[in-house]
C-alpha cells in the first residue's frame, strides 16, 4: 500500500516537476532525507526480538516510500543512490532476495551456522551476488521485455513450472528422497543411523504421551522389567528425559527381577504442586491434567524413580527446585521411596545425520570436541544428589561417568558413534546398551538394588 501511494505521488509531481517553488524542493529533500533515517533506524534498532510486521513494519515502508516520492526531484540523496554499484545492486536485489535463503538453508544444515564468521559470511555474499545477476539477466529481463500472449504466459511460466513440482514432490514422497538416497553408501549409513538413534518417544512400550489418560495408567505396554512382582509398585514419572532412561531402568530391573510402570509427559515437571510457572502456556494444559492423573495412581506405587530437564525449569523459574524439593519430601511423608536420575550434558552442535551430511557436504567436520559439564546442569544435579544425601528415603543416581572423563564430556562412544538422539537426549538405542555396559562393568547401581528389597518390606 505505502509503495502504491508513493508511486501515485511521484506520477503526481512529474507532472509539475518543472513548476516545482523552491519550497517544494526542499521539502522533497526533507521527505528523502527523513526517508533514510528511518531505514537506516529500522536496520539498527528493529531485532527478531521486536514484533514484525505489525506497527513496526511502518518505518522501513514509509522510509522506503518518502525516498520514492522524492526521487522523483534531483536531490542529494538521488545523487548518492545513483553511483552505479548501487544502482546494480538495486537491479538484481530481488533475485539477490530469492537467492540468498536457500544458500543459508542449506549451509546451516550441513555445516550447523547459527551466525556466519567472516569468511562463509564474504562466501555467501559473492555467492548471492553471482547467483543474482544470472537470474536477473538471463530470467528477470528477459521476462520484463517479452510480450507474449496470455495463453503462452500461463502454459510456461505456470503450467509447466507447477507441473514439475508436483512431479518431483511426489517422486520425493513415494521414493524418500531423491536420488542421492539411492547412492548405497548415503543408503547405509542413513538406514543405520536412524535405527540406532530413535527417540525414546517413537517406541510403543514408551508412555510419553502428550496427555496421559486413564487408559496409559493401566495399559500394560507401559511395563518393564521381570519377575511376578505386582507392576502397579513401582514407577517411572518425568518429561521426556525419563523416558530416555527407560532402557537402561529396565535392564537394570531385568537383573533384580522387578517389574516398573513409565508415565511421562513431554516439558511437563513431575511435581505435587500446580506446573504453571514452569511450563509454556500451550503445554499447561495438558501438563495440568496428565499430573491430575498421575496423583489419583500415586496410592499404589511405593518406589517412584524420578527423572526431568531440571535445569530447564530451573532457568524458567528460580523456584523450581525448591518447589521440586517439596514435592520429595511430601511423597516421603507418604511413605514412597524415591530415586532421583540427574541430567546429562547437552550439546548445542551435535547433529546425528553428520555422517550422512558428510558424504555430500564437502570438508564437513563430524568431529565433536569434548566439553566441560554444563554448568546449570552440574548445579541441578549437586541440589538432587544433596537432597538424596539429607534423606534416607531418598536415592540419586546419574550417568555421567558414562558419558564425560577428565576431558570433558561427549555424545559419542569411544567407537565415535552416537549415543544422542538430539542434544539432549540418549537415544534409546544406546540407553539399552549403557545400562548393558553399566551393569557388565560396575554390576547394577545400588539404589536400584534396593528396590527388591524395599518392595519385600512393603509387602511385610
Amino acid at each position: 500500500m505505502a509503495g502504491a501511494l508513493a508511486a501515485r505521488a511521484v506520477m503526481q509531481q512529474k507532472k509539475s516537476i518543472s513548476t516545482l517553488s523552491a519550497p517544494k524542493k526542499y521539502f522533497t529533500e526533507l521527505c528523502a532525507m527523513m526517508g533514510v533515517l528511518l531505514i537506516t533506524w529500522s536496520s539498527f534498532y528493529l531485532s527478531e526480538a521486536d514484533k514484525f510486521p505489525g506497527f513496526n513494519a511502518v518505518f522501513p515502508a514509509l522510509g522506503t516510500g518518502l525516498m520514492l516520492y522524492a526521487g522523483a526531484v534531483s536531490n542529494r540523496v538521488n545523487s548518492l543512490l545513483a553511483f552505479k554499484g548501487l544502482v546494480w545492486i538495486g537491479l538484481i536485489s530481488y533475485s539477490a532476495y530469492l537467492w540468498h535463503w536457500p544458500i543459508l538453508a542449506f549451509l546451516r544444515y550441513g555445516y550447523g551456522y547459527e551466525n556466519l564468521a567472516l569468511a562463509p559470511g564474504v562466501a555467501v555474499f559473492l555467492l548471492t551476488l553471482l547467483l543474482a545477476y544470472l537470474s536477473y539477466r538471463f530470467i528477470e529481463t528477459p521476462f520484463r521485455n517479452s510480450s507474449p500472449r496470455f495463453k503462452p504466459i500461463v502454459t510456461r511460466f505456470f503450467i509447466l513450472p507447477a507441473g514439475v513440482l508436483i512431479v518431483l514432490i511426489v517422486f520425493i514422497q513415494n521414493t524418500d528422497g531423491l536420488g542421492v538416497r539411492y547412492w548405497t553408501p548415503y543408503r547405509l549409513i542413513h538406514q543405520d543411523l536412524i535405527s540406532q538413534t530413535k527417540p525414546a518417544v517413537e517406541y510403543d512400550y514408551v508412555c510419553q504421551k502428550p496427555e496421559l489418560s486413564k487408559k496409559d495408567m493401566e495399559s500394560s505396554a507401559c511395563v518393564l522389567g521381570r519377575g511376578a512382582g505386582d507392576s502397579q509398585s513401582v514407577l517411572l514419572w518425568g518429561d521426556s528425559n525419563a523416558s530416555h532412561y527407560i532402557g537402561m531402568l529396565a535392564t537394570f530391573a531385568e537383573m533384580e527381577g522387578f517389574r516398573f510402570r513409565n508415565m511421562e509427559h513431554g516439558s511437563c515437571p513431575p511435581l505435587m504442586s500446580d506446573p504453571m510457572p514452569y511450563v509454556s502456556e500451550q503445554v499447561y494444559p495438558g501438563c495440568s491434567r496428565s499430573l491430575d492423573r498421575v496423583y489419583s495412581a500415586l496410592s499404589h506405587y511405593e518406589v517412584l524413580i524420578i527423572s526431568a530437564s531440571w535445569s530447564v525449569y530451573q532457568k524458567q523459574n528460580a523456584n523450581f527446585l525448591q518447589t521440586f524439593r517439596k514435592s520429595v519430601l511430601s511423597l516421603v511423608a507418604q511413605g514412597k521411596k524415591i530415586i532421583l536420575i540427574g541430567k546429562i550434558p547437552t550439546f548445542k552442535t551435535y547433529d546425528r545425520f553428520c555422517k550422512v551430511k558428510a558424504l555430500v557436504y564437502p570438508y564437513l567436520n563430524c568431529d565433536i570436541p569434548r566439553q566441560k559439564m554444563n554448568a546449570d546442569i552440574a548445579s541441578s544435579n549437586k541440589f538432587l544428589r544433596e537432597l538424596a544425601a539429607r534423606h534416607d528415603n531418598v536415592e540419586y543416581y546419574e550417568i555421567q561417568d558414562e558419558l564425560c572423563n577428565d576431558e570433558g564430556c561427549s555424545p559419542l562412544d569411544k567407537n565415535g558413534e552416537a549415543l544422542y538422539y538430539d542434544g539432549s537426549h540418549l537415544s534409546l538405542e544406546s540407553s539399552w546398551s549403557l545400562g548393558r555396559h553399566i551393569v557388565e562393568t560396575k554390576g547394577v547401581p545400588e539404589a536400584f538394588r534396593k528396590i527388591p528389597v524395599w518392595l519385600q518390606n512393603f509387602k511385610k
